[in-house]
């Protein structure tokens, strides 16, 4: 009755995990955690199958693809960190003395975070880039990062690899990049990508680096061949009777720029200089502040009460922010002039010091509740020229400007 016919046979395994010496059911964990388990099975099942007479100088391939499925971040972490020693492990409790090279490949930052900062940091990291019709490999190592980082560059490198651990693991995984070094563009510029037609389809990462180190992911950045734009301030030096008397600064003749930033990446003190220089870096695209209405500004704060002076949104935010200071400078009911806004607009940065985040977040929110567009505060001149370039980087489109 059963000839010529395939007769389908079903197995049945139940797995019970052993967890300090009390066997747990398969079902009481989680996937992330069977997971694991089944790649460690994996594993010691390909070395319990490794033929004894093996040369020892052959080089075998363990290969796992994408281990964060169901892993929590914490876990991820925690397997490329144990891996290679739970294999050497294995290895040595079977006595089999086996050369073996280890590939992972992942879409995890935490994954790429925890190899980063183990002893290797960049090395034997591959980076895979997609290209028209073609994908290119960079093989990422430590001294192509931060040169000399074992001796001169050593500080920079740690620091670099904590940064990213904190900060921009995700440069590795989007299409482009933002760095920022306020809160205040780290809040208000997600709104205005939404509202780009071209800019919202793409995976685009804002970071905030801060105004002192964005100039050490340099090489890690023409490196992995992402556009980055960097929106850092002018910080135009001012002398102490300068900075007191608050007057804005319309002429940068033999001015300075504290910004370490600029200082590095344009090998200058010198705001003339920092002008003249080609702000384009390969793939990173470095602005700041130019001058608006007659005023160089030196502030992301300044450029948007410049560039929106007499703009609703922004005079009602500062008058919530600031209602007395508001009143002093341009006016009240029948007296109002915005155009004190421009001339005092260092003034304006100085009273906002202690209420950037209160005067950013209380604009953002005037602005979602604005029922008109037309009425949206416009973002600074330099900014404007930066999303441009990131336009053309990502669409190809050479009329961005």
């Amino acid at each position: 009755i059963f000839l010529n016919k395939m007769i389908p046979i079903f197995v049945f395994i139940k797995y019970e995990y052993l967890d300090n010496n009390s066997a747990i059911p398969e079902n009481q964990f989680g996937l992330g955690y069977t997971n694991l388990v089944m790649i460690i099975a994996s594993i010691i099942s390909y070395i319990e199958k490794y033929p004894e007479t093996s040369f020892n100088s052959k080089i075998n391939l363990i290969s796992i693809e994408e281990p964060e499925t169901f892993m929590h971040p914490q876990m991820q972490e925690l397997f490329i960190k144990n891996i290679e020693g739970a294999i050497k492990v294995l290895l040595k409790e079977k006595g089999k003395n086996v050369n073996f090279q280890l590939l992972i490949t992942t879409h995890s930052s935490h994954i790429l975070n925890s190899k980063i900062n183990s002893d290797n940091g960049f090395n034997n990291i591959c980076y895979l880039k997609e290209q028209v019709l073609s994908t290119s490999v960079v093989n990422l190592y430590n001294d192509l990062i931060i040169h000399d980082y074992k001796d001169k560059g050593k500080d920079e490198f740690i620091f670099l690899k904590k940064h990213i651990k904190y900060k921009l693991s995700e440069l590795f995984f989007c299409d482009a990049a933002i760095f920022v070094e306020g809160d205040s563009e780290a809040t208000l510029l997600p709104y205005y990508i939404e509202i780009d037609e071209e800019l919202s389809k793409c995976y685009l990462s804002i970071f905030n680096v801060g105004g002192a180190h964005a100039y050490l992911y340099e090489n890690l950045i023409n490196t992995l061949k992402i556009p980055v734009l960097l929106i850092t301030d002018l910080d135009i030096k001012r002398d102490n009777e300068e900075d007191n008397n608050t007057q804005n600064i319309k002429d940068i003749s033999n001015r300075e720029t504290t910004n370490k930033n600029l200082t590095k990446l344009f090998n200058t003190k010198s705001i003339e200089k920092v002008f003249e220089s080609n702000h384009i870096k390969s793939n990173l695209y470095i602005v700041h502040q130019e001058q608006i209405e007659g005023v160089f500004p030196t502030s992301f704060e300044e450029s948007i009460i410049l560039t929106n002076y007499n703009n609703k949104i922004l005079n009602d935010t500062l008058k919530a922010i600031k209602p007395n200071i508001y009143n002093s400078i341009v006016g009240k009911e029948k007296n109002i002039n915005y155009d004190n806004n421009i001339s005092n607009s260092y003034n304006w940065q100085k009273k906002l010091s202690d209420k950037k985040s209160a005067f950013i977040s209380t604009l953002l929110f005037n602005i979602l509740a604005s029922d008109s567009p037309t009425d949206i505060p416009k973002l600074p001149n330099y900014i404007e020229k930066g999303l441009n370039w990131l336009t053309e980087k990502l669409t190809g489109n050479n009329d961005a400007e």
